[in-house]
């Protein structure tokens, strides 16, 4: 079939209007302001046409900076798991005042699932007036328990909380619909986040579940690893959202700077037990006048049970279980 000179045109044209498509889905833009008196800038990701399996996230990314009235201008390098296309539900890139001095930080999507979202972020230093990333040297290992040192690398926040009171910035990863790895960090000066607890809820095999509380400052102290039954911890009552409030309270809450403690009473001894329950293990036999932290009360079917922690004393680590209410009082100042 002969095709007419116009209809050749027409196809070039479409061929070219398809390739400018092509191109403008693979730069994502988005707008906003650092700060109230400062102009408002433009943020363009596009590809680098850059890939490396070894990385863990393979795509390299290029973010270009602008502000409206030209006070900053420039760019920045990341690696991502998502391309400039990317049309996902998180934006590949927002602002948001990461570590609450009054200027928004730049977040870049590096990868997104169902119920995970990472972004590395680059804080914007106003005496400098530019984006630098922030890089950590050291990541959770959830098989060992313990960091890795390693190499610096970008840091990610996943499904990241922020805590301006406290100062401090929570990312959780959740490993399917049971396990996950919930890291606080604080920030050390305005430019660097160290981590300050680490709580762990990982699979210790034959229905069991196990939960990790580790707090750092000048050591490591293991509040405790303990291990429950998968059909209480996330059984009918599902204790396991009572369990993270409690160590909610620890970590970002309360309890950590303000903690209510009781004392064993009305008894010569009671059973610290692992469950909310009297059936339940005991982890161990507290003499009376012994000082516990309460971290929730009105546990259990019948709302009896009191979760506490019992501080570690030199390096051991600590304990956390029920105590019947009756056996306990309120410690008075």
């Amino acid at each position: 079939m002969k095709r007419r000179a116009g209809q050749g045109a027409a196809l070039l044209l479409a061929a070219l209007l398809m390739a400018c498509g092509a191109q403008a889905l693979a730069e994502y833009e988005c707008t906003g302001r650092i700060h109230d008196s400062l102009s408002a800038i433009r943020v363009r990701v596009s590809d680098a046409g850059e890939r490396d399996e070894a990385q863990l996230r393979e795509n390299l990314l290029r973010v270009s900076i602008e502000a409206e009235d030209g006070s900053l201008s420039q760019e920045i390098a990341y690696w991502s798991s998502e391309s400039a296309s990317h049309e996902g539900a998180a934006a590949l890139a927002r602002l948001r005042d990461v570590n609450f001095d009054g200027y928004s930080d730049l977040m870049l999507l590096t990868a997104q699932g169902a119920r995970n979202v990472f972004y590395a972020v680059s804080l914007y230093h106003p005496d400098e007036r530019v984006f630098m990333p922030v890089l950590q040297g050291h990541g959770w290992n959830t098989e060992a328990k313990a960091f890795d040192t390693q190499s610096p690398i970008q840091l990610e926040l996943c499904n990241e909380e922020l805590f301006p009171e406290q100062g401090l910035v929570c990312s959780s990863v959740a490993d399917g619909y049971r396990y996950l790895t919930e890291i606080v960090y604080q920030w050390e000066g305005k430019h660097s986040l160290v981590p300050v607890s680490v709580v762990d809820v990982y699979d210790a095999g034959d229905g069991i579940i196990g939960e990790l509380l580790e707090q750092h400052a000048t050591r490591i102290r293991r509040c405790w690893d303990e291990q429950y039954p998968e059909e209480w911890y996330y059984g009918q009552e599902d204790a396991s959202g009572e369990r993270r409030a409690s160590y909610r309270a620890l970590t970002v809450g309360r309890a950590g700077v303000d903690p209510q403690f009781m004392e064993v009473a009305n008894v010569d001894w009671v059973n610290l037990r692992r469950q909310d329950s009297k059936a339940s293990p005991s982890l161990a036999k507290l003499t009376a006048g012994t000082e516990v932290q309460v971290l929730s009360k009105g546990c259990g079917e019948d709302g009896g049970w009191i979760r506490v922690f019992l501080w570690p004393e030199g390096d051991e680590p600590g304990l956390t279980g029920y105590i019947w209410h009756s056996y306990l009082r309120d410690v008075r100042p």
